[in-house]
């Protein structure tokens, strides 16, 4: 399978979210994971607040939902990568990762 430009892996998707969701831009990737792609599009679900950084953040909630398994990340300005990302299957949790702070 070719790559295109704009491809991202799993890992790298996350720098692109935080990067799109600051910028207010359409949060859709084509992601290429063990040689296959697949088009992924958030979308802007609220907000909510996070503790980061040893204080309580308004952080931007965003949503994929792929049959029954569901991602979410929480986005706030001052981190580069998502605060947290949990992902469920059958409502199920299967991944939760937690940035709680930057050193």
């Amino acid at each position: 399978m070719p790559l295109t430009i704009g491809d991202l892996n799993p890992l790298l998707v996350n720098l692109a979210i935080v990067s799109d969701v600051n910028a207010g831009n359409p949060l859709s990737y084509n992601i290429v994971n063990l040689g296959k792609a697949q088009q992924t599009t958030y979308q802007v679900v609220g907000t909510e607040a996070v503790s980061f950084n040893g204080k309580t953040e308004n952080a931007t909630k965003i949503s994929y939902t792929n049959g029954s398994k569901q991602t979410q990340a929480w986005i706030v300005p001052d981190a580069p990568a998502p605060v947290r990302i949990q992902q469920t299957d059958n409502g199920k949790q299967t991944l939760l990762l937690v940035l709680s702070s930057l050193n």
